[in-house]
């Protein structure tokens, strides 16, 4: 049985040979720097099957990241931009945070840019017999706040829901281009990325939710 087979059956409860698992170690997150620790990290990681072919991204930066004192920033294509201080990246400017009047001068990324996919190619063509999963990252309330703030963005269903859906839509059509160019590769699964809740439960009315986001 192929990887991509176990790996299928495993989803559909069709009775995979082996619990398939994907390993996804980041050593740069480690506090410790003991380099035989993070080798051994490195060769138990490896006995484990690589059943998937995952997280195979076609997000575009705007820029190469800068580091400074410590602290590497940059730029995505929706102009938000990130700092990372060794514990992983976190928003620090939003392009619309000031108000919808700035969507005058804001252009949207493309999601058939030129280029933007080939590191994924060169992925998918060592795919070999393992389930590929494609990324469309930052999907659709993290993108929103990710843009506007994350206050404003909690309030703008209230305060402005003609330009919060203008603005949703909007997302959700870059998100379709780049599920279709996913499809057209013939990948397995599409992963998206999106983050509701607390630790006590939905960060809005689930009513409110059905109104504002389950039609996107």
């Amino acid at each position: 049985m192929t990887a991509k087979e176990n790996y299928r059956r495993a989803i559909e409860f069709g009775g995979p040979e082996y619990l398939p698992c994907a390993i996804g170690v980041n050593l740069d997150w480690l506090q410790d720097r003991d380099e035989g620790k993070r080798r051994r990290v490195r060769e138990l990681a490896r006995r484990f099957p690589n059943d998937i072919l995952g997280r195979v991204n076609a997000a575009h930066k705007s820029a190469e990241p800068v580091c400074r004192d410590g602290v590497t920033r940059w730029t995505d294509e929706w102009q938000t931009g990130w700092e990372d201080d060794g514990h992983g990246g976190k928003t620090e400017a939003y392009p619309l945070g000031e108000g919808y009047e700035a969507l005058v001068g804001y252009a949207f990324p493309d999601p058939f840019l030129p280029g933007r996919f080939n590191e994924a190619d060169e992925r998918l063509r060592q795919r070999g017999e393992r389930y590929v999963q494609g990324d469309v990252w930052f999907t659709l309330f993290e993108r929103l706040w990710m843009l506007r703030g994350f206050e404003n963005m909690l309030m703008d269903p209230y305060t402005d829901e003609a330009n919060f859906s203008r603005l949703r839509d909007r997302i959700v059509e870059f998100n379709l281009a780049m599920i279709d160019q996913w499809l057209a590769r013939d990948v397995d699964a599409v992963f998206f990325s999106d983050d509701w809740g607390c630790q006590r439960g939905l960060l809005m009315n689930p009513d409110d939710w059905r109104r504002f986001y389950k039609p996107a």
